[in-house]
């Protein structure tokens, strides 16, 4: 993987105890950046991270609780935009959220998108309270175990960048 940047993991036991060895998440003949993760309450890890490319893309994998290796990473941006900065929030069913912004043709917009416990299918993914034709970035998402979530970003308003937050 001589010149890439790929994402690895160790994980620790309920015990305390660090595993010996690392595990690859992302493919080691990519590039990445950003990474974010999240542990589910079913005790599911999920990652997430910027992958680079033409366009750079939103990708994620799983360790299912008490698997032996993640997921093969799996692209949840649209794979003609940019996307980038993604940020993963989690309820007590174990859903998974995860936010990013990506290009829409000139301006970025925050996206989410979900996935259910125990499902290795996202839902499409949707703009959420980020206005086209207004530059959005840095997309922060957390929940709370009802399911509640708050989701803040930067965004463009001509010269300035102001702080915008929105929940559901």
């Amino acid at each position: 993987a001589e010149g890439h940047e790929f994402l690895r993991a160790r994980i620790r036991d309920t015990n305390g105890t660090w595993q010996d060895h690392a595990i690859d998440v992302s493919s080691r003949s990519t590039t990445v950046f950003n990474p974010a993760v999240v542990a589910a309450p079913n005790g599911d890890i999920v990652v997430a991270w910027q992958m680079s490319g033409s366009p750079d893309q939103v990708q994620y994998a799983k360790l299912a609780h008490g698997a032996p290796a993640f997921s093969p990473p799996t692209t949840i941006s649209n794979p003609s935009n940019s996307a980038r900065n993604p940020s993963l929030a989690v309820d007590s069913a174990s859903t998974i959220t995860v936010a990013w912004a990506e290009e829409d043709g000139g301006n970025a917009r925050v996206l989410t998108a979900n996935v259910l416990a125990d499902s290795e299918t996202w839902s499409p993914p949707a703009a959420f309270a980020s206005p086209p034709g207004e530059s959005a970035q840095e997309p922060r998402i957390a929940g709370t175990p009802a399911g509640a979530q708050s989701l803040v970003w930067t965004q463009a308003d001509g010269p300035n960048f102001r702080l915008r937050v929105a929940q559901r």
